[in-house]
Formats: C-alpha cells, sequence, structure tokens
C-alpha cells in the first residue's frame, strides 16, 4: 500500500497570509474590546449600579449577536471556499441570504424591545435598580438589532475575501466615535446634559447608524469586489439555502444555546450581590480585550483553511489547521500572561469599591489561568471544525459541554454552596478544559476535513 507523503507548507508564505489577514483583525478587535473597556470604565464612574444596569440592559444583544455570529460563521465557511474557486456570484448570493436571517431575526428582537423590555431584562437580573435602568438602556439600543445585522454580514463577506483592513477602518471610526459620545453624553460635556446610562445607550445607536452607512458606502459606492447587481443577492437558489441551513442551522444552535446559557451565567451571577455582579461584569470586559485578539486566529485558520478546502486541497488544508492551531495556542500564552500581569493595574481605573476591586483582580487570575486552554479549543472549533461543515458535531461539543458542566457548576456553587464570585467563575472555566480535549479529538479524526461547495 503506498503511504499518504505529508504536505509541504511554505513556511513564509504562510506566515505572510497570516499576517496580512489576523493583523487587521486582531487590531480591529483590539480596538472594539479596548473601547468597550473604556466606555465601562467611565460608565463604572457613575458606581456599582449604574455598571450593573448596563450589564442588565445589554445582555439581550449580546445574546443577539451570539446568534449572529453563528449564522455568520456557517456563511463565511462557504464564502471562505467559494472564494478558492473566486466564485463572487455564489459568494454575493451567501451575503444576501445571510443578511435576509439575520436581519428577520433583528426585527422580532426590535419590537420585542420596545414592547415587554422589563420581561426582557428581568430575565437576567432581579436587582430592581438595575432592571430600571437596563429597561432603560435597552430600549434606546433597540434599533441597532435591525442595523447591526446589515453591516455585520457585510464584514463577514469582506473578511471571507481576505478583505480584512476594510472592516478595520469601519472599526476604528465606528468605535471611535463611540467612545468621544459616551465621554460627552454620559457626563454632559459640551453644554449638553448628563444623560448617565442612557446617555451610553444614545451613543451606541449613533455608533451603529455611522458603522452602517460606512460599510455601504465603501462597499457600494466605491464598487467593492463583493458588490454587485441587487438581484445576485437575492438570487439563492433552493439549493445554496438547503446546504446553507444544513450547515448554518447546527451553527445557528450552537451560538444560540451558547447565548443563552452564557446570560443564564450572567443572570445567575446577577442574583448575587450588586459588588459580585459588578465584579464579574467588569472581569468580562477586561478579558474581552485580551482574548478577542486571540480569536482573530480563528478567523485566519476559517479563511485560509476554508480557502484550501475550497480549492480541494483536504491533506493541505489539514497540515495548514494543525500549524495554524501552534501559532493560534501560543499567541493565547503570550495574551493570557499580559493579562495576568496587567490585571491588578487595569482594575484600579473603576471605581468601585476595595471589595469590587479584590474580586474582580481574583476573576481576572482565574481567567487568565483558562485563557489558553479556551483558545485552543475555540480554534478547532470555531476555525476548524466550522470552516469543513462538521457544524453538528461543533455544536454538540460547545453546546454540551456548557450546558452539562458549567452552567450545573455556576448553579451549584451561587445557589447550594454559596461560594465566592471568583470561585463560581472558576467552575464556570471547567467546561472549557473539557471542550478542548473532546474537540482535539474531533479535530484529530478528519472528519470535518471536506469541500462543502461541490455541485452548487
Amino acid at each position: 500500500m503506498q503511504q499518504k507523503t505529508t504536505p509541504k507548507i511554505d513556511n513564509r508564505s504562510l506566515y505572510q497570509s497570516l499576517f496580512r489577514i489576523v493583523l487587521p483583525i486582531a487590531i480591529q478587535y483590539l480596538i472594539s474590546s479596548s473601547l468597550s473597556l473604556v466606555d465601562n470604565l467611565m460608565v463604572g464612574r457613575l458606581g456599582e449600579e449604574a455598571l450593573a444596569s448596563v450589564g442588565a440592559g445589554s445582555q439581550m444583544f449580546h445574546v443577539f449577536w451570539g446568534i449572529l455570529f453563528g449564522f455568520c460563521s456557517a456563511s463565511s465557511a462557504f464564502m471562505s471556499q467559494f472564494w478558492g474557486t473566486r466564485d463572487l456570484v455564489n459568494i454575493r448570493r451567501v451575503i444576501g441570504f445571510c443578511g435576509t436571517v439575520c436581519f428577520a431575526a433583528g426585527t422580532l428582537l426590535c419590537v420585542l424591545s420596545f414592547t415587554i423590555p422589563y420581561s426582557l431584562v428581568g430575565l437576567f437580573s432581579d436587582i430592581p435598580e438595575a432592571i430600571a435602568g437596563g429597561v432603560g438602556y435597552l430600549r434606546i439600543i433597540a434599533p441597532t438589532f435591525i442595523l447591526f445585522p446589515i453591516s455585520m454580514t457585510l464584514s463577514s463577506g469582506l473578511r471571507s475575501t481576505q478583505q480584512t483592513r476594510l472592516p478595520l477602518y469601519i472599526s476604528i471610526v465606528t468605535f471611535s466615535t463611540n467612545t468621544i459620545l459616551n465621554y460627552i453624553l454620559i457626563f454632559g460635556k459640551l453644554g449638553l446634559p448628563a444623560l448617565g446610562v442612557r446617555g451610553a445607550a444614545t451613543a451606541t445607536l449613533i455608533a451603529r447608524v455611522i458603522e452602517i452607512v460606512l460599510t455601504f458606502l465603501i462597499i457600494f459606492a466605491r464598487k467593492n469586489v463583493i458588490a454587485g447587481p441587487v438581484r445576485e443577492f437575492f438570487g439563492y437558489g433552493k439549493e445554496l439555502v438547503k446546504r446553507i441551513f444544513s450547515t448554518g442551522l447546527p451553527v445557528m444552535a450552537n451560538e444560540t444555546l451558547w447565548s443563552i446559557g452564557q446570560s443564564m451565567i450572567s443572570a445567575m451571577f446577577g442574583r448575587m450581590t450588586v459588588v459580585a455582579y459588578s465584579s464579574f461584569l467588569a472581569a468580562n470586559t477586561i478579558e474581552g480585550m485580551f482574548i478577542m485578539v486571540c480569536f482573530s486566529m480563528a478567523d485566519a485558520v476559517m479563511i485560509l483553511v476554508g480557502q484550501k478546502l475550497g480549492e480541494g486541497d483536504t491533506e493541505t488544508a489539514y497540515e495548514m489547521a494543525k500549524k495554524l492551531n501552534r501559532i493560534g495556542t501560543l499567541v493565547g500564552l503570550v495574551m493570557s500572561t499580559l493579562m495576568f500581569l496587567a490585571a491588578p493595574l487595569i482594575v484600579k481605573l473603576y471605581n468601585m469599591t476595595p471589595e469590587g476591586i479584590a474580586d474582580t483582580t481574583r476573576i481576572l487570575y482565574v481567567q487568565a489561568a483558562f485563557m489558553t486552554i479556551e483558545l485552543a479549543g475555540a480554534l478547532i472549533i470555531v476555525g476548524a471544525l466550522r470552516c469543513g461543515g462538521d457544524t453538528k458535531a461543533a455544536a454538540i461539543i460547545e453546546v454540551g459541554c456548557l450546558w452539562v458542566i458549567s452552567i450545573p457548576l455556576v448553579w451549584l456553587g451561587i445557589f447550594v454552596f454559596e461560594l465566592p464570585v471568583y470561585f463560581v467563575v472558576a467552575l464556570n472555566m471547567t467546561g472549557q478544559l473539557v471542550k478542548f480535549f473532546v474537540a482535539r479529538r474531533r479535530f484529530q479524526t478528519r472528519k470535518w476535513c471536506r469541500t462543502i461547495i461541490s455541485g452548487l
């Protein structure tokens, strides 16, 4: 029997492609998470109650973001593989179908945010002050449920065609505007009244409007490669829709259940004291600044490996995914070390009680300890498994570890054993450890390594 030869990866070419793709995405994530931290610090200057209000009011958007991310992630797998054959017409069809589904979901949530806001916010906290402030926040940002799906879908199209700098430029303008407006509207600068939490929501809404306008101008006014006749965006046939749904529904269900699970966890933390809840929210914002930079590697795996799968070169795709996973894990180790060292300094920027500062610091230490393993699992699930269409296995692994391990442990930690908040966070992170080992085993079977666009 003739033994298969391992394809040789051109390291220089790979690193050049990686640098070209990852750097803009990483900077975009860094800007986004850094400015989110700045926004968080501004609201935090108003006290722990205001921080809890924004946390409760924004949870529904976080759930929605997860749903969007899931369907856009599945659609990106198709777009990346179509980019491997330079099939622009089908890329536009995927963008159009993805945008249609996500826009419909956003419209529903927008209506619910206006009609039953107390019920939605009450899902995530039972602190009366947090609910009252959160309802005001949710009502103002409700239109973003309609705006964000369109800009996110188009940005996915740009990244899948390896135009990662353009979403970066849009993010720089969007998030910088958001931060400046937050400062003006929260604290009442330039002669305007101090709006507090409502000011933070207004700034977010204006920034999202600017984001979608810029996205349309860059793509359609400048006739980007993904721009084309309107009929092409809505010319998706039955077979393409069926194929996207068969791949996308597991991812959408995955991210929906994951987002709901994360929100349930947040809701359980919201049943603790105001100090514990605000510490949990503050730590998550700080962690996001570090871990989202690492997640740019998962995007790179999907884009680069997906292109090889689209070309039908599954062996090279597998070897490339292994190498990229190793590089990404090393990046995660560096970022977790940096977060561990920086945690005590960043936490002091918050206007929190000594107890809140101590709890937030301890939570960050726990998150830093698990960050590398969390990223390694994400590289496999979000990067490799999804780009090859192995979305059912990815969903079972990710959702199973969250609902069977993390959520029950958090419930026990808070309501049965009444553990300190940082111990409960450690219990929550246990699911990440199990997820990595199960996902790695699935990766090694190579069942994910296949072309999903053949016949389209």
